[in-house]
């Protein structure tokens, strides 16, 4: 965890190496040095897919624990869901409770992005935890790890605007889906926060055309907020395609980057290059 702390303060001193003077508007055209703004970098770092998943209550109810234990149809589709045992269902049956995120391994960052999370906020959040598990594909081999915290939590709803979705817990709790308020995001410095967490896990770049590329899945707000955050911080040629297929959407952002966040990019590649090769970074 030292490492991690490392990574930690490696991103606090490489992003905020110079204060700008009270900017509240991307019209003053800041040059890349900001005050790092943690929350909003969190904030852009997180899945999207079918928005920000959180519910708010946990029904516990005996009577119905002991009717689903005998009842083999559902123990059959749960385990086809990738649970292996009942005590596992029951443990997972609030996995989007007090949920900060989850990260699969098989994607980019994985672990290391979520111990890059607990480094920069478990000081603060005492009541952070991690969990290991399997994802719901039982085909897929690959575990992910999921941050947890009450407090942490709170902090993040405040930058989503919850709407009911039709998805419920196993034991009927309703699974919210959280749109971005764009209007959390006042200040330049929170902007290029929440720009540099998105791309720290969403951004590539098209090595044909050349132009870089943020590609989220099933996204509800996080593609078009960046869509129009690059717009703001004049970047050309951005352009936001929305391509569906039978069980999915693809949300893709294109860009030509400004000298702003020409600069932000070069900074979001340090961070990672750094989480890549497992280096510490000895603080200065």
């Amino acid at each position: 965890m030292k490492t991690y702390r490392n990574y930690c303060l490696y991103v606090l001193l490489l992003m905020s190496a110079v204060q700008t003077s009270a900017q509240k508007d991307v019209n003053s055209r800041p040059d890349s040095s900001f005050i790092f703004d943690k929350e909003s970098f969190l904030t852009g770092t997180l899945d999207d897919d079918l928005g920000h998943q959180q519910t708010f209550t946990v029904y516990r109810d005996s009577s119905l624990i002991m009717d689903l234990t005998k009842d083999s149809v559902f123990i059959k589709s749960m385990q086809e869901k990738g649970y292996f045992s009942l005590q596992e269902m029951i443990e997972r049956a609030d996995d989007k409770y007090q949920l900060v995120d989850s990260y699969c391994f098989i994607e980019w960052g994985g672990r290391k992005l979520a111990s890059l999370v607990i480094s920069l906020f478990s000081n603060e959040f005492p009541d952070l935890r991690t969990e290991e598990h399997f994802p719901l594909l039982a085909q897929n081999a690959e575990r992910c790890i999921s941050l947890y915290s009450e407090s942490l939590t709170k902090i993040i709803d405040s930058y989503y605007d919850y709407r009911s979705s039709s998805s419920r817990t196993v034991f009927s709790d309703t699974v919210y889906s959280g749109y971005l308020k764009p209007e959390k995001l006042q200040t330049v410095s929170q902007k290029l926060s929440f720009l540099a967490g998105a791309m720290l896990r969403y951004l590539h770049k098209d090595e044909k055309s050349e132009r870089y590329v943020f590609t989220m899945h099933n996204s509800l707000s996080k593609a078009k907020l960046c869509f129009e955050l690059l717009k703001a911080f004049d970047c050309k040629n951005v352009i936001y395609e929305r391509i569906e297929d039978f069980s999915s959407a693809v949300h893709t952002v294109y860009f030509e980057p400004s000298e702003t966040i020409s600069k932000l990019i070069e900074k979001v590649k340090a961070i990672r290059e750094k989480l890549e090769n497992n280096e510490t970074v000895e603080p200065l």
